[in-house]
């Protein structure tokens, strides 16, 4: 796989481990409009304004057996980070 692919698939769940950390510590303080907004701004602004823009080349690219690959493994990281951020919502 493709380093920058890699550096962003690591990023995006990076991100999310970090917002689920923030989302725990505000409910388990009863700060409900922080996780809230802790899940808006990743929701948003990381995971749609960056992380599907950074890998919307690959997702299309199907020109051959690696690049098939490539766009599985983009979709699958897709799938488990929205999986994921729906999941903080129901907390």
């Amino acid at each position: 796989m493709n380093g920058d692919v890699a550096l962003v698939h690591r990023w995006i769940f990076s991100r999310l481990a970090a917002v689920v950390a923030q989302v725990n510590d505000a409910l388990e303080n009863f700060r409900f409009h922080e996780a809230c907004q802790t899940i808006y701004q990743f929701f948003w602004g990381d995971f749609c304004d960056w992380y599907i823009e950074w890998v919307k080349p690959q997702l299309t690219a199907m020109d051959s057996p690696a690049d098939r690959e490539v766009a599985l493994a983009a979709w699958r990281n897709i799938f488990a980070a929205l999986d994921a951020a729906l999941r903080l919502l129901t907390r």
